[in-house]
């Protein structure tokens, strides 16, 4: 249950700094999928006139379409990216009504240059169905990428197939063979191991290759029943995890009926057994209070972000440890509107909050940056 907010508020509800679609250079991008940080460079994925670009910048303001990935990418493709220790991966799929759909990878060395490697052993399906790599991740043996798989219905529902793919350098990749009978939410780096947030289990590996599995809690946010992952609605709705020091925390909403939710959040210390955070915020509007969408780490705490209300404006969340969450009431004049959930990175100097607005969408950009002392 919620309580009236604290009188002081965190210096993070103020000072977002709308970045508009002048910063990008020839065509402004529908959307920005998502965005990564590595050696100083900004990466974003997003579409433009139908088709998967990349765009980079180094501070954030300024953005420039990475020129040849027209070439390097096929027209209908998409992809999510990560950076480890070989360079830069952007796994993920193309489908088109004669070919089907069928799995790709690419690998580059700084982020700009990219060239697509050998996919020939990845998941494919035939049209008409749907294949998607929803992320991927950099461990210390290699990548992990997650995706889905869905078929035209047999019955009333689409058959659907959750895989985890793995590769130790980012060229070569292989279908993690021992992980069957489950779809994925997320994946998450936790030291020498990467865990996957499954609908029915948690898995966890230490090489890519070999998993192990545990039931979800059955009072956790993760929990399902006995229902094929395609069509039931959980009672909590678990939108972003992270890791904070050696603690799990995931950010969503939980539903109290008729189509009405609250802000939740959740802090856990394997993945497994969860423990609901207090959450310190205005009394909710149940017809219309949204829920956590997106959540990041930046300088020793931890900062959220909501899905937007009916006027596209989000509300900032702020916790020192996961377990206690204060929401900032200043930023819904700042921050907005958007027109689906946004999303949250902290970078090397602030934080950037971005997604789309309006209808064809247009790419939405604010930056936050510590006030000068």
């Amino acid at each position: 249950m919620t309580t009236a907010p604290p009188p002081s508020s965190s210096p993070l509800a103020t000072g977002w700094t709308p970045v508009g679609p002048e910063a990008f250079s020839g065509a402004v991008p529908s959307a920005l999928a998502w965005v990564r940080e590595a050696d100083g460079l900004l990466v974003a994925g997003s579409g433009v006139a139908g088709r998967f670009s990349l765009w980079t910048s180094t501070d954030g303001e300024a953005w420039a379409e990475i020129p040849d990935a027209a070439t390097v990418f096929p027209a209908d493709s998409w992809g999510v990216m990560a950076k480890g220790d070989p360079g830069f991966v952007i796994v993920g799929s193309v489908c088109t009504d004669e070919d089907g759909c069928q799995t790709l990878v690419w690998s580059s060395p700084d982020g700009i240059s990219w060239s697509q490697g050998e996919h020939a052993a990845l998941p494919t399906c035939a049209s008409p169905c749907e294949l998607g790599v929803e992320e991927v991740v950099a461990a210390p043996f290699g990548f992990v990428a997650r995706g889905l798989l869905s078929r035209p219905p047999i019955t009333e529902k689409p058959l659907q197939e959750g895989f985890l793919l793995f590769s130790e350098d980012g060229v070569e990749w292989s279908v993690s063979q021992s992980v069957t009978g489950d779809s994925f939410r997320s994946l998450l780096p936790v030291g020498d191991s990467v865990i996957a947030f499954g609908w029915r289990n948690v898995w966890s590996t230490t090489d890519g290759l070999t998993w192990e599995t545990t039931p979800h809690a059955p009072d956790g946010p993760l929990a399902r029943p006995d229902q094929p992952p395609d069509g039931y609605t959980a009672r909590h709705n678990f939108c972003d995890v992270l890791l904070f020091g050696d603690r799990i925390v995931a950010v969503g909403s939980t539903d109290l009926g008729h189509g009405n939710r609250r802000p939740a959040a959740w802090y856990s210390e394997d993945g497994v057994a969860w423990q609901e955070a207090t959450m310190i915020g205005s009394e909710v509007d149940e017809d219309a209070c949204p829920g956590l969408a997106a959540a990041a780490v930046f300088d020793g705490s931890l900062v959220a972000l909501s899905h937007p209300d009916p006027d596209g404006r989000v509300t900032l969340w702020t916790s020192p440890d996961g377990a206690v969450w204060t929401e900032q009431p200043e930023p819904r004049p700042e921050l907005g509107p958007f027109s689906g959930a946004p999303n949250l990175i902290a970078t090397s100097d602030g934080l950037l909050a971005f997604g789309y607005a309006g209808s064809p969408g247009q790419a939405r950009l604010w930056i936050w940056r510590p006030p000068q002392t």
